[in-house]
């Protein structure tokens, strides 16, 4: 039996109505920082009605572990080009996965990093990128952020003990970490969509998942 994306809202709607939040609680349920661009949500079911009229296109929605996205809230990101963080967990650590280098305003890239559990580091420039990883240790995962990736790969690459590889949206990941296993990765952020770039930091810290911690998508 399937159920259609309007059903299922009407559900969402009914069980928060039943809910009975107060003015006080709905008052309270976001907070919006203009310094960062950013507006944190409380609710944990994040549908259209949450996110209109309060998130401005292009607008990162910081949400709580454990949020559920209805269709409509899930339509309603992608038109309007939000980002997605979630909440950081005490259960999660600083980073698990690696370390994100980013040259100049990357901010998609630092956003999926940080709720992949990954660090992020800025670099002045490519070769400042460069000089950075081959200061870190060989057995590191890194990502290097770029509007030029293969300028990084190619200087990374002149240091023996390191491999880089430049991947795109279009790369097959499990291809390449099979026959090359590089502990570099160079790309532009130029036709990544967030979830793409946080399954990617997923995928190189063998962690494959295309959620934030704790998200529950509502087919």
């Amino acid at each position: 039996m399937t159920f259609s994306n309007e059903l299922i809202d009407e559900v969402v709607r009914n069980v928060m109505r039943e809910l009975q939040l107060s003015p006080t609680t709905a008052a309270a349920s976001s907070t919006v920082s203009s310094s960062t661009s950013s507006v944190e949500l409380s609710q944990t079911v994040i549908t259209e009605d949450v996110l209109a009229g309060q998130i401005a296109p292009g607008t990162t929605v910081v949400v709580p572990t454990g949020a559920v996205l209805t269709p409509s809230g899930r339509d309603y990101i992608r038109q309007h080009r939000i980002v997605i963080s979630s909440l950081p967990s005490a259960a999660v650590s600083s980073s698990f996965g690696g370390l994100v280098l980013v040259v100049g305003d990357m901010k998609s890239m630092s956003s999926a990093a940080k709720s992949a559990g990954w660090a992020v580091d800025s670099a002045a420039g490519n070769f400042d990128a460069a000089n950075s990883v081959a200061q870190k240790d060989a057995g590191q995962r890194m990502v290097c952020c770029s509007d030029q990736p293969s300028v990084i790969a190619c200087l990374v690459n002149r240091n023996t003990q390191r491999r880089a590889a430049v991947v795109t949206s279009e790369t097959c990941l499990s291809g390449l970490l099979n026959d090359m296993n590089p502990d570099t990765v160079c790309l532009s952020v130029k036709g990544w969509s967030f979830m793409e770039l946080l399954r990617m930091l997923k995928k190189l810290s063998g962690n494959a998942g295309a959620l934030p911690a704790g998200w529950k998508e509502l087919a």
